[in-house]
């Protein structure tokens, strides 16, 4: 295996060459890491702050079952293109259809990007 470290010349009157590119790469990676490292306790706060406690992922639910869903708005509610807008979103059905569900993935999709979240399932309001 090769040594990936840059080499400096050590003979008299000779110019260190230093690998730029190499250092570059390392601090970016650095402060990548760092980066990361500061941001999962954000998300673990916001997480456990947000009140979703466990749920079933978009991807197991049977979009079958209600026969007439908008599964085009589902998918694009889950981009949060209305957060910026600060647009309501209102999901209204009867008992058992998903909506519970449905809502538990937008609000963990808004932790995920950035956001503070705070679910609460309609009978908890009343």
């Amino acid at each position: 295996m090769q040594d990936q470290r840059p080499h400096l010349p050590r003979g008299e009157g000779e110019k260190f060459a230093l690998d730029i590119p190499f250092y570059r790469m390392l601090l970016e990676q650095m402060a990548q890491a760092e980066a990361e490292e500061r941001s999962r306790p954000s998300l673990e706060t916001r997480l456990r702050v947000s009140g979703i406690k466990r749920f079933k992922p978009m991807a197991d639910y049977d979009w079958t079952w209600p026969t007439q869903i908008e599964r085009d708005v589902i998918d694009r509610t889950l981009t949060l293109d209305f957060f910026p807008e600060a647009r309501n979103l209102v999901l209204v059905g009867r008992n058992g259809l998903g909506k519970t569900m449905i809502a538990q993935n937008i609000c963990h999709a808004a932790v995920l990007a950035g956001y503070s979240v705070l679910f609460r399932p309609a009978p908890a309001l009343l």
